[in-house]
């Protein structure tokens, strides 16, 4: 099981359109590509003559015809340099943080906020995420955090879980009674050929980044 960050509000919508529509039911493939100054390995990429193993002065995520995102607003991205390794912490309370837990979640450059963070105090994930991102940057303007989102798995809690319908899970298309899929026999696998679950999945993630307490979207279960 696969994660991954987006940040960024421009950028948002193209690049989870692209991991949603890579298994379109029309056979459609999606045109996204990684790519580095010419090939791996050159101009201090990977391991090849270029530089040192795990290093890379330029790595891109687009799709074909698009501008490099990275070369655009790069506000909402951590400040990075190689004399300081970013600490950063994942991390999940179901009811609020005290101001001795803020403190010490602020002294991280990056923070993801996991699910269920805040549902029982607040009532749902968002709204309790939001009140912890406002008081970590209170005392850590500078810090980054993202929120989490799973790309395959529907947990509860979140408060856009109110518009999702069961017909955009997966299903056993082997079995005779056509039964919806089930995570640990508990949570729906999302069917990403369904366009309108995939409107429904990336607005959640738009709605969440148009508020400045949320920097970016951490995406787990990318298979």
């Amino acid at each position: 099981e696969g994660n991954c960050s987006l940040q960024g509000r421009a950028r948002v919508h193209g690049n989870l359109s692209t991991m949603a529509s890579d298994d379109d039911s029309d056979g459609g493939s999606s045109k996204s590509r990684l790519s580095s100054d010419e090939s791996h390995g050159r101009d201090g990429c990977g391991g090849g003559s270029g530089g040192g193993v795990g290093r890379c002065d330029k790595f891109n995520l687009f799709d074909e015809g698009e501008e490099d995102p990275l070369s655009l607003d790069q506000s909402k991205f951590p400040v990075w340099n190689w004399d300081h390794v970013r600490p950063w912490v994942i991390l999940r309370r179901a009811d609020a943080y005290s101001d001795d837990q803020i403190r010490q979640i602020a002294g991280h450059d990056i923070i993801v906020l996991e699910k269920m963070n805040g549902f029982k105090t607040y009532g749902n994930n968002e709204e309790g995420s939001l009140s912890a991102a406002k008081r970590i940057k209170a005392v850590h303007p500078n810090i980054k955090t993202l929120f989490y989102l799973n790309a395959m798995i529907h947990y509860p809690g979140y408060a856009a879980n109110d518009t999702y319908k069961e017909e955009w899970a997966t299903r056993d298309k082997n079995s005779k009674t056509n039964e919806v899929l089930m995570f640990k026999g508990r949570y729906f696998w999302y069917d990403h050929r369904n366009l309108d679950f995939r409107e429904w999945w990336i607005t959640r993630a738009l709605e969440m980044l148009s508020h400045d307490e949320i920097d970016g979207i951490f995406i787990d279960g990318i298979m």
